[in-house]
């Protein structure tokens, strides 16, 4: 059987130009051989297609045109891309460090603190308090004064007071002329007088520690208002920073609540006396040697909380 296929023909076509010219070239294929025609690959999202240009001027007067890339898909892919470690155990991380922040604030301690200011004293070697001080004491609680006139209510038999007999007896004599001659001149003098001796006695049991301590013993004392003693108890922590010898280089003294005196009259202060295990030692072993008058700024530690529970307060 013989093949009766036969070669497609290449077809042509021919037009005239504008000079008279036949001028052949193939016709374009079929409809059909179009379809035939493979197309190039689709073209894949590359750095050109995120590169924009646009034209600046050169300092020579000429254009010149700058690509700008905005974004790079190899770069984009690193930031994209999450470690393997933080996409399985990211959350377990975050929760098991929530959990050891709050467990280390539930062991942390806050204290509470009263704030005052101490006197470093030593017991002296005769410290035996004046036989009448608490008559004394209540005379001067019976006072009666204003700016105008004062009362003193002396007792009839005479007081034995120590160190205190000096400032008793000038008060006594003011008193007595002031009685006399009821001047105004006189009553400055008595109130003067009374002023005192008040401070004289507050002077004298501030000066004698509440509680027995050896001839020579370094104690602190300090003064509270009523306000302030709230949650204040015997053998409570105390810090003691002394005002000559810096903190931060010689440390503090330790010390605890030895006794708490109350006061007669609610307007008064309460006395404190601090006993200081480790003498004047501080924590940084330095000794400190005794003066009179050596101050320190008082911390007592009242209650300690740890810093969750004082935090959700």
């Amino acid at each position: 059987m013989e093949n009766t296929s036969v070669a497609p023909k290449n077809r042509t076509i021919s037009f005239v130009d504008d000079e008279g010219r036949t001028i052949t070239m193939p016709a374009p294929p079929a409809a059909a051989a179009r379809d035939n025609i493979k197309k190039p690959p689709p073209v894949t999202n590359t750095v050109q297609d995120t590169n924009i240009t646009h034209k600046i001027m050169t300092r020579d007067g000429t254009e010149k045109v700058v690509a700008v890339t905005l974004r790079d898909d190899s770069v984009q892919e690193i930031f994209e891309r999450m470690p393997a470690v933080l996409t399985r155990f990211g959350s377990a991380l975050v929760l098991g460090v929530l959990f050891l922040v709050l467990t280390a604030m539930a062991f942390i301690q806050y204290p509470d603190t009263i704030s005052t200011v101490a006197l470093i004293r030593e017991a002296p070697v005769n410290a035996t308090s004046p036989e009448n001080l608490p008559q004394l004491e209540t005379m001067l609680n019976a006072v009666e004064q204003n700016s105008e006139t004062v009362y003193i209510p002396v007792p009839e038999s005479p007081l034995l007071l120590g160190k205190l007999q000096l400032p008793y007896q000038e008060l006594l004599l003011a008193y007595e002329a002031y009685q006399q001659s009821k001047a105004r001149a006189e009553l400055v003098i008595t109130m003067r007088a009374l002023a005192n001796l008040e401070a004289a006695v507050l002077s004298q049991k501030s000066a004698r520690p509440s509680v027995a301590f050896t001839a020579g013993t370094p104690f602190a004392t300090l003064e509270l208002p009523v306000a302030k003693t709230a949650g204040l108890a015997l053998g409570q922590p105390v810090s003691l920073e002394l005002a000559k010898y810096p903190f931060g280089q010689y440390g503090r003294l330790a010390g605890k609540v030895a006794a708490i005196q109350q006061p007669t009259n609610p307007e008064t202060p309460y006395l404190i006396t601090v006993a200081l295990p480790e003498g004047l030692t501080t924590s940084n072993k330095f000794a400190i040697p005794y003066e009179e008058g050596l101050k320190a700024t008082a911390a007592i530690i009242t209650n300690r909380q740890s810093l969750l529970r004082k935090l959700s307060n």
